[in-house]
């Protein structure tokens, strides 16, 4: 059988790519045995590349077969398997960045930044304000009160 551009999601085609069940879709978000198992492997349908978990084999699909999937980067052929992927992606190529306030590091992408800040810096950040502290008991007696108010 010819591999097709959705046939690696099992998928036969476009139309039953975009109308999959939605327990197919769930089992995408659900399974999290990201190991192919104790000494197997996931060979790649299009090249002998053999890959040892699903997020190796993802990678391996996004890079070097990223024609196989639904978004692609016109900068950089990178493929993305979402919308969303693909959005976050583009990001990185308008020269756009984000500076740290503690040391003045710089990312391009947002979430790189506020990873930066929880992991280098042992800040935390209320989701609903933004507001930022250094002291943990501080933020959780924020994080009460900010969302009790509403």
């Amino acid at each position: 059988m010819m591999s097709s551009r959705y046939s690696d999601f099992g998928f036969s085609s476009q139309m039953s790519y975009r109308s999959g069940s939605v327990e197919t879709h769930l089992a995408q978000h659900t399974d999290h045995d990201d190991i192919a198992g104790y000494g197997s492997t996931i060979k790649c349908r299009n090249c002998p590349e053999v890959s040892t978990s699903k997020a190796l084999h993802r990678l391996h699909i996004s890079s070097a077969h990223p024609e196989l999937l639904p978004y692609m980067c016109i900068s950089c052929q990178k493929g993305f398997y979402t919308k969303t992927g693909y959005n976050l992606h583009m990001q990185a190529h308008t020269g756009r960045s984000f500076a740290c306030p503690v040391c003045e590091a710089t990312f391009k992408l947002k979430h790189h930044l506020k990873r930066h800040l929880v992991k280098v810096h042992k800040l935390s950040q209320c989701s609903k304000c933004q507001t930022m502290f250094d002291n943990r008991a501080d933020f959780n007696a924020h994080v009460a009160s900010c969302f009790s108010s509403t």
